[in-house]
This record gives C-alpha cells, sequence and structure tokens, in this order.
C-alpha cells in the first residue's frame, strides 16, 4: 500500500465489526474512494471526531493497489465541518445516496455535491423545493433529459402534459395516444422547474411533492437507481 492524501466530501459510512467503519468519500476531481477506518467508532478516536458525513476532509489512507485489496484511513483532518444536525435533513440524506449510488462519477458530481451542500445549510429555500431541484439536476447529470419546451412525437409549440415514457412534452393530439394522465398545473411545474423559471414555480408549491414522486420513479426506471431517503414523500 502506498500513502496518499486526498481532499474530499464525506459522502457515506458503513459500520464494519465492532469499533471500525468503511468510509467513502468523493475527491475534486470526482473519483469515489473507499476506505477501512480502523477504530473510528471508539468514542475516545481521533479520526471519529473528523467523519461527520458533508464534511470536507483532508484523508491520509494508505491506498490498496489490487482491486482485492482495500484501502486503509490514516487520518482525517477537517478542512470545513458542517453541524452534527445536517443529518436530520432530507435534501442532505438525498444529496449523499445520489453520490454514493452513482456507478461512475466526475468532477460534475463534486461540483454537484459541492453546490447543493451549499444550498441545503443556506436554508433560504425549503426542503421540498431544494429535493425537486436536486432531482432535476441529477437527471441532467445522469444523461436523463426531458424535452419541455416542444411536442417530442410531433414538434408542435403547442403543449398539453408530460410524458415520462415519452421522455418529454406531448400536444393535445398526441397525447391522447398514451396512457400517462397528469394535470395541467403539475404538467406546468415541470415545465418551469425544467425551463429554471423560479419565480413562476412558486406559484405550484401544491405540486412539489407530485413533482418529487415522479422524478424519483422517473431516475429509478431509467437508472436502476432505488432512493429510499425519499421514503416518507
Amino acid at each position: 500500500m502506498s500513502e496518499t492524501i486526498v481532499d474530499g466530501y464525506l459522502i457515506n459510512k458503513s459500520d464494519f465489526n465492532l469499533f471500525d467503519e468503511i468510509i467513502t468519500f468523493i475527491s475534486k476531481d470526482g473519483r469515489k474512494y473507499a476506505a477501512m477506518s480502523l477504530g473510528s467508532r471508539k468514542i475516545e478516536s481521533s479520526n471519529g471526531r473528523n467523519l461527520f458525513l458533508g464534511n470536507l476532509d483532508s484523508f491520509e489512507i494508505f491506498e490498496a493497489r489490487s482491486r482485492d485489496k482495500v484501502s486503509r484511513l490514516k487520518k482525517a483532518n477537517v478542512i470545513e465541518a458542517v453541524e452534527w444536525n445536517l443529518g436530520m435533513k432530507v435534501p442532505f440524506l438525498l444529496l449523499n445516496e445520489l453520490i454514493y449510488k452513482s456507478e461512475k462519477t466526475t468532477k460534475k458530481h463534486y461540483d454537484f455535491y459541492a453546490t447543493y451542500l451549499k444550498e441545503i445549510i443556506s436554508e433560504k429555500e425549503s426542503e421540498d423545493y431544494i429535493v425537486m431541484l436536486m432531482l432535476r439536476d441529477y437527471c441532467k447529470l445522469s444523461g436523463l433529459n426531458l424535452e419541455v419546451n416542444k411536442c417530442v412525437e410531433c414538434s408542435s409549440n403547442t403543449l398539453k402534459t408530460i410524458s415520462f415514457a415519452k421522455h418529454g412534452m406531448l400536444c393535445n393530439a398526441c397525447a391522447k395516444k398514451q396512457k400517462e394522465n397528469y394535470g395541467l398545473f403539475f404538467s406546468k411545474t415541470i415545465f418551469y422547474l425544467f425551463n429554471d423559471n423560479s419565480e413562476e414555480l412558486q406559484k405550484y408549491k401544491d405540486e412539489y411533492r407530485n413533482v418529487i414522486k415522479a422524478l424519483t420513479k422517473y431516475i429509478e426506471n431509467n437508472s436502476g437507481l432505488k432512493i429510499y431517503s425519499l421514503n416518507e414523500y
């Protein structure tokens, strides 16, 4: 094993044996690292005090040289710490789950994490609003692009409703052929969401949770990523 120092956000911890943990963090170049953290569940552990999800840490690790070996954490030094109660917020749980479960990550995933972490901490917007935006941007990050400015079937600009099966909006004529049935306000919320029109979105707050449920299902159906942090929705 060779020793290396990597800065990154801690995105997951899993208990291992009585006092150990397997930690996962994402570095600034978008690479995910997994490492064994020995003894960090002990009360007196210095590493344990620095291993809060969302922390930007400098990780000193002995990196495994083969896939059948596990890297080992030597020391974690805090660069930017988060408050302990952040873990009680649904958007924060979702953020960690999305990045942790992403099969392939790039610098865009790191930037996504950093951007939404700041948004969650700021508390300027409601949790539902942040979750909705996060799911939208994760769709884009994953290549799941909804066409919302023209009918995906005939390119008409006179739009009626959204079709997740068709990956976009449909006009009145084309909408008659589909089994999905979404209301006008719901479809307008999707339209303004993917056009990043925050002012108009504020008019449809009653639709936020319906949109969250729909986008969660859309991501699961098209990427296979099962999202558990939104079960209460």
